[in-house]
């Protein structure tokens, strides 16, 4: 059992579904039922058994696969050492780019960057901002880099082909959804059944590089553009997200973003601003990192650093 087939099982066993596995992994899910059972066949023995409400470890299955997560775990961290010790004996300095959304730059991306300088001075980090409808060419600016994004449901087969086209892995990292906020006090909060119309009146704060200029493409791209064609006269676009919670902190605003994403945000923590609850909207997108196939040491240990920080957000 090779270590990628180790891989392929121990993400389907995790997804609870081999549907589910298939789109974390990329592939089909007939071809991931291959797999699987190519697997079984190699090992002369059922690891899973298959129903309507999913699928669900034999006996056996079941020690096959804490074996295959020591296994995996392991691997990992000898790799990492390995790593360490090349970047040890290595005194150049490397540049490693990182072209990510505004709202990832906002946020605990500083946390990552505390980490490399620490660990590994060899590593010089860049940031970019980038808006979703220019992200994907500013990754292919500059060699080395590491673009850091989201996709939903109609973008994702525009994101893998984009990733096979110019020879990139892509992973995905956490899933999260947009939701509206307003301040604690707002006469929103707390109301069930809303609707975005309901929301209508309330100036609609969000972040924009271009805050004279936002486009349309901007919002198409974020599956959010019916959203902000209702909220047009009241739109307040700003190219500071803490100004933006502030805004909405204070009352004079609502705001959309991420879930997931902002939940270690002051503003969150401290409950001045709450999702509200609009029933006719719903959107939910994935994160992910996408970078070369043939990639450098550094560029992998930037790439596994944000894998394991961002996948530990799901869990908040």
């Amino acid at each position: 059992m090779k270590l990628d087939d180790m891989n392929y099982f121990v993400k389907t066993v995790n997804a609870k579904s081999i549907n589910k596995a298939a789109k974390i992994l990329f592939m089909t899910q007939p071809a991931l039922s291959r797999k699987i059972s190519a697997i079984e066949q190699e090992l002369g023995f059922p690891l899973l058994e298959r129903s309507q409400q999913g699928i669900v470890l034999t006996k056996i299955g079941q020690k096959v696969y804490d074996d295959c997560v020591k296994i995996l775990e392991l691997y990992t961290a000898c790799n990492r050492q390995w790593q360490d010790m090349f970047l040890q004996e290595k005194k150049q300095t490397t540049i490693v780019r990182i072209v990510a959304l505004p709202m990832i730059c906002n946020t605990v991306m500083n946390q990552i960057f505390c980490e490399v300088s620490q660990k590994y001075p060899q590593i010089q980090l860049l940031l970019f901002e980038a808006q979703l409808p220019d992200i994907l060419q500013k990754t292919l600016e500059a060699p080395h880099t590491i673009c850091f994004s989201h996709y939903n449901d109609q973008t994702q087969k525009e994101i893998d082909t984009f990733a096979n086209e110019h020879d990139m892995q892509l992973k995905p990292l956490f899933d999260d959804e947009y939701k509206f906020f307003a301040s604690f006090d707002n006469p929103l909060s707390g109301q069930k059944g809303l609707s975005i119309i309901d929301l209508k009146n309330y100036p609609l704060a969000t972040y924009s590089i271009n805050t004279e200029n936002a486009t349309n493409a901007q919002f198409a791209a974020a599956g959010l553009l019916d959203v902000f064609n209702i909220h047009s006269k009241n739109n307040i676009f700003l190219s500071n997200r803490y100004t933006i919670m502030e805004l909405t902190a204070s009352n004079q605003s609502i705001m959309i973003t991420g879930d997931i994403i902002t939940r270690h945000e002051t503003h969150r923590k401290n409950v001045q601003i709450i999702p509200l609850v609009v029933t006719d909207f719903h959107l939910p997108m994935t994160y992910y990192i996408m970078y070369a196939n043939k990639t450098t040491i550094e560029e992998t240990i930037i790439a596994d650093m944000l894998c394991h920080y961002y996948c530990s957000l799901q869990n908040i």
